[in-house]
């Protein structure tokens, strides 16, 4: 007997989170994907501000948007990528439908940092009349 899964499974393998400093802000991009039961399934990915910051835990729940019609079962993998702000987490917990992964937060090296004055609008300097 075939048994025909009803919702997409995931593993934090598959899942990556990173920090990106713009100066100003701090930026957590999260990318991740799960294996849906058809294609035409989609994920997403949405901020749950309570559940923050308090924990050292940028949590984030995942929602399932299933195939708007009936169609061929076919095992699929669906891609998830957004963008959350968070100064001081260090690892993103997703909340699946099938339960919660830990997701580390990978920081830039710190040569990579930028300091906050290369990140303002350039200054340009007209250095001669222009000729007609």
């Amino acid at each position: 007997m075939v048994v025909f899964r009803k919702r997409c499974t995931y593993d934090a393998a598959d899942f990556a989170a990173s920090a990106v400093y713009t100066g100003e802000r701090r930026l957590v991009h999260v990318t991740g994907s799960g294996v849906c039961p058809t294609d035409g399934w989609t994920l997403e990915l949405a901020a749950e501000p309570g559940r923050s910051e308090a924990t050292g835990s940028l949590a984030v729940a995942l929602r399932e948007v299933p195939a708007d019609r009936s169609r061929v079962r076919v095992l699929t993998r669906v891609c998830v990528d957004d963008w959350f702000e968070s100064p001081r987490a260090t690892e993103v917990l997703v909340h699946t439908p099938a339960g919660d992964l830990r997701i580390p937060i990978a920081e830039p090296h710190p040569d990579r940092l930028r300091p906050a004055e290369l990140d303002q609008e350039p200054v340009f300097q007209l250095l001669s009349e222009p000729t007609a």
